[in-house]
């Protein structure tokens, strides 16, 4: 009898269920996944959009959870400091989820109120170091809409543009 015989035998394939996943991608348990956009974001009024508010950037950063999550195992591969555990992709989806969630069906309009609760739960969620290191991407977002001068709840496209060209730097 070795150290792991008390442990389940493997009955089945191995990965998430599909009960899961739908609390991985939003929406709840009884939910088919994420809810709907709250805007659209093909419309003429978002595709000339010249600011930035805290409803499209949370509607962006949804579409963005959910293209992670569907991609997560390419970011695993690509783990390999300081040990190559492969967790990578999963570790950056356990960071974002608790965030996505807050959005509800229709995230802040306020674009600083809304980077600011991202920032808070990524970084009280972040899981492993790369999604630490993905946690410093919102709080550095957040610091950079915080200076910025808005007036209305939103950032124009060119200064928000920049404040992401600098979280890049």
């Amino acid at each position: 009898m070795g150290c792991g015989s008390s442990l389940p035998k493997n009955t089945g394939p191995v990965g998430i269920s599909p009960q899961l996943k739908k609390l991985l991608v939003g929406g709840g348990e009884d939910a088919e996944g994420s809810p709907p956009s709250s805007i659209d974001l093909a419309s003429e009024e978002y595709r000339n959009a010249k600011a930035v508010d805290g409803q499209l950037w949370g509607e962006l950063i949804r579409a963005g959870y959910v293209h992670l999550y569907y991609n997560h195992d390419t970011c695993n591969k690509i783990n390999v400091f300081p040990i190559p555990d492969g967790d990578t992709g999963t570790n950056m989806i356990i960071t974002l989820r608790n965030a996505i969630t807050a959005l509800g069906s229709s995230p802040e309009k306020d674009i600083k109120q809304l980077v600011q609760q991202i920032a808070g739960l990524t970084t009280l969620n972040a899981q492993g170091n790369s999604g630490t290191i993905f946690s410093f991407f919102f709080g550095k977002v957040s610091t950079l809409v915080s200076e910025a001068k808005q007036d209305d709840g939103s950032i124009d496209l060119r200064t928000f543009a920049t404040i992401l060209t600098k979280v890049g730097e």
